[in-house]
């Protein structure tokens, strides 16, 4: 445990001491990481935004953003969650942009905003048709449109 203070301690110092860089960025995702473990999700999330703003359009932005959209879920807080994966959906250089999408389409369902929620879904649809989440998101179309 003392080990494991010690290392965090020795990230935080350093991602306050190093300006925002590639190298930051990392040390960021590794704190927030390790804040997630703890599920310490308030630090979690402010290190997975620390990532985010070394660098708005590397990939890495991406990843922190979605991550961040985790956190802020499991803090309550759909609409700063919601934030998070438009922001990771709309990052060109995240791989896992129908994830985000997807992600985002279920929040929309959690806010009560089926009908956004349905635009999202039917987006990944025609954008992503060969992604497994396209078909997820059919299901929930299904879903949506016969609850009604």
């Amino acid at each position: 445990a003392k080990a494991e203070s010690d290392f965090i301690a020795n990230l935080e110092s350093y991602a306050a001491s190093k300006g925002k860089n590639n190298k930051t960025i990392r040390v960021y995702m590794t704190l927030a990481s390790k804040y997630m473990e703890k599920e310490d999700w308030q630090k979690s999330v402010e290190n997975w935004q620390a990532a985010a703003s070394c660098d708005k359009k590397s990939y890495l932005a991406g990843i922190a953003e979605f991550n961040s959209g985790v956190c802020y879920e499991q803090l309550g807080d759909l609409e700063k969650a919601l934030a998070s994966y438009e922001k990771a959906a709309g990052n060109k250089n995240f791989h896992l942009i129908p994830h985000a999408l997807f992600s985002q389409a279920r929040v929309l369902e959690a806010l009560s905003d089926s009908e956004k929620a349905v635009e999202v879904y039917t987006k990944i649809i025609d954008t992503y048709a060969d992604d497994e989440w396209a078909n997820l998101a059919k299901s929930r179309i299904i879903y949506l449109t016969s609850a009604k």
